[in-house]
């Protein structure tokens, strides 16, 4: 039993959207694979080796926290709406956003694919 995630955290406080958007992949594994000794190449070769287990208890979180992530992209996508899309600059910056959003969203997918096979 690992409990790495023992409780479902708020979009904020796992959030990867601010700062450098060229760091994504790295604030992404940071999130979701590190604490279980997994990169994302360990994740794309069929069924990893977990370096510490996961439980029921963290698939759940896991996928609440993917939840909200997808949540947040509709926000962003609203958001950029708002700001007359991506030509403005705050559009520009919103969609640099959305993208780590976007990859904190997929590196949680990967966590979460070998248990759906």
């Amino acid at each position: 039993m690992s409990r790495i995630f023992s409780v479902i955290w708020t979009y904020p406080a796992f959030q990867i959207s601010d700062g450098r958007t060229g760091d994504c992949a790295n604030k992404a594994t940071q999130k979701f694979l590190a604490p279980y000794k997994l990169d994302q190449a360990s994740l794309l070769g069929g069924r990893p080796n977990f370096g510490v287990a996961i439980d029921r208890t963290d698939l759940q979180v896991v996928k609440q926290m993917s939840k909200l992530a997808i949540d947040a992209e509709n926000n962003f996508n609203r958001a950029m709406l708002k700001a007359c899309g991506i030509k403005t600059a705050l559009g520009q910056q919103l969609q640099n956003e959305k993208i780590c959003n976007k990859v904190l969203k997929l590196a949680g997918r990967l966590l979460l694919q070998p248990f759906l096979l």
